[in-house]
């Protein structure tokens, strides 16, 4: 990934879940991927990304950064307006430009760290996610789900990493009014569809998160839902609830413009 990479999927799916009321709570994603995906796709779309960090350089992490918001102050008003295409970004298993001062262990953004805070796939990972800064997503991430009236999309995660997957499983349990969508091209193998067998279950057989999951479903919970299929598949049939913005149009005409010339 470069400045110029462009990232359509990861912007259509920011401009249909982040473009939320002012009213509502902003948008929380949480991912497990090192990548600066949402960053660059958030900047492209000239969202507004609140991750942790100061918005001063250095940029260094503090959680109650996630406690901050974007105002719209009018010279002319005292009441302060709340920006929209705002949402919040928590990266559990750390990023690729995040790196830890030796002396004073405080974390910063640094385009080329030499050692970057990741969490790799290693037998030690789930130790790891209960230390700094692992553990204030994490505790975000169980803070998120165990709200009243709350969605959540579970998209490209394989409940394989147990740290994730036990308070995703104890959210379903114990909040009656969490909605869940767990979307995967894996659930419903292409070969055994392509054979016209019956029975798709995939990963649903052999995980034993969603095979409770499955479970749950059977016995006619109405707030969970599997489907199969890509990140792509997901964002092309999800709903656009809010129309175009006037920035949004205006800055596809500057595009379309600089394209031309």
């Amino acid at each position: 990934m470069d400045s110029s990479t462009e990232l359509p999927v990861h912007a259509d799916f920011l401009r249909r879940v982040a473009r939320r009321s002012n009213r509502k709570v902003r948008t929380k994603i949480f991912t497990t991927n090192y990548d600066k995906c949402f960053e660059q796709a958030g900047s492209a779309g000239r969202f507004v990304v609140i991750d942790g960090f100061s918005h001063m350089l250095p940029q260094t992490f503090d959680a109650s950064y996630f406690g901050y918001d974007i105002v719209q102050r009018d010279e002319h008003t005292d009441s302060p307006d709340y920006i929209s295409n705002v949402f919040h970004l928590y990266k559990m298993h750390g990023s690729v430009d995040w790196t830890r001062h030796p002396e004073t262990k405080e974390i910063s953004k640094t385009e080329t760290p030499e050692n970057p805070v990741l969490i790799y796939p290693r037998h030690t990972k789930y130790e790891l996610a209960f230390e700094q800064p692992y553990l204030e997503m994490m505790s975000a991430f169980q803070a998120a789900i165990r709200k009243p009236n709350t969605g959540l999309i579970v998209v490209g995660f394989g409940f394989n990493d147990n740290h994730i997957s036990e308070p995703i499983l104890a959210a379903m349990r114990s909040n009656l009014n969490l909605k869940v969508v767990v979307c995967d091209p894996v659930l419903a193998p292409e070969k055994a569809r392509s054979e016209g067998e019956k029975d798709w279950d995939g990963i649903a057989k052999t995980n034993q998160y969603l095979k409770k999951v499955q479970s749950l479903i059977e016995n006619g919970d109405p707030r969970l839902a599997l489907l199969n299929g890509t990140f792509e598949d997901l964002v092309s049939v999800m709903p656009d609830i809010l129309a175009e913005t006037a920035l949004e149009k205006h800055l596809e005409r500057v595009k379309r413009m600089a394209e031309a010339s």
